[in-house]
């Protein structure tokens, strides 16, 4: 599995600054900022797999795949970033050619047995299949917004999604949660806890898109929660709002979280969660 995910290192990174040479080869300014955007969220696909990397040789965790990627596969893939024509710039039409065949190669699919694999390992590259959708999105919506995309969309469109929206609502009071889960049921997959080391053993299996925690709660309270799951997960700030029925605490305002205090109405609660993920 090592030699795989050495591999899909490589390729994350060799896209990465494909993209980035494409959108030097476009007249199109809004193509052009999308293709750097690409290209940046193509590094972090290759960070994602250089930090599998060293997790299985920090652990020893390595096993035999079985599938083999043999090489007129290999080359196949690789060329989709490696081959290039003679000239100085491409259409858009050409370029949204590049786009399609790259993100819709059997790459992704070994990408994502990959990351299956690494799941296993630790949770936390749950937030990678995530990140991926939310790649795929990004296209599908800008190829929605443009004009003469159609048969790309339809190619988008044709397929079914890697990862569907999670989100882990905290709190004693049942209230509360039974409102929020419902509210909340429009972006994805709801789950509920009543106290934080509930709360935290859950993260355990399941990566969340979206954590709403109370903070005080029998047990343990949403603070000891939050500094427990940050450990293990660096990206926590960006997808988490507290709620309490007092001013935040100290803690919440030095390191910026997200806070809502209640009673809120419905326009706050959506100000909130759209701060971290569109509603549908």
């Amino acid at each position: 599995m090592r030699n795989i995910i050495e591999w899909l290192a490589k390729m994350e990174q060799s896209s990465s600054a494909y993209y980035k040479k494409l959108a030097g080869l476009t007249n199109n300014q809004k193509l052009a900022v999308f293709l750097e955007k690409l290209s940046m969220e193509e590094s972090e696909h290759y960070r994602y797999m250089n930090e599998g990397l060293h997790l299985i040789d920090e652990k020893g965790i390595d096993k035999e795949s079985e599938i083999i990627i043999d090489k007129k596969a290999q080359k196949k893939i690789e060329n989709l970033v490696l081959s290039d024509k003679n000239g100085d710039q491409y259409t858009n039409e050409e370029i949204y050619e590049k786009i399609i065949t790259i993100e819709f190669s059997e790459w992704n699919e070994i990408f994502l047995y990959a990351t299956e694999f690494l799941k296993k390992t630790s949770p936390v590259y749950q937030h990678a299949t995530s990140k991926i959708q939310e790649h795929l999105d990004g296209i599908r919506s800008y190829f929605s917004l443009e004009q003469n995309t159609g048969k790309f969309l339809e190619k988008i469109e044709s397929l079914d999604r890697i990862w569907s929206k999670s989100i882990l609502i905290v709190d004693d009071n049942e209230s509360i949660t039974s409102f929020l889960k419902i509210f909340c049921k429009r972006i994805g997959k709801v789950d509920i806890a009543h106290d934080g080391c509930t709360a935290f053993d859950m993260t355990k299996e399941n990566y969340y898109d979206l954590i709403v925690s109370d903070i005080d709660m029998p047990s343990c309270g949403g603070i000891e929660f939050y500094k427990n799951l940050s450990v293990i997960d660096a990206n926590l700030k960006k997808r988490f709002i507290f709620m309490s029925g007092n001013n935040p605490a100290g803690f919440i305002v030095e390191n910026g979280i997200l806070f809502i205090r209640k009673p809120f109405t419905v326009s706050e609660i959506i100000d909130r969660i759209e701060l971290i993920i569109p509603l549908k």
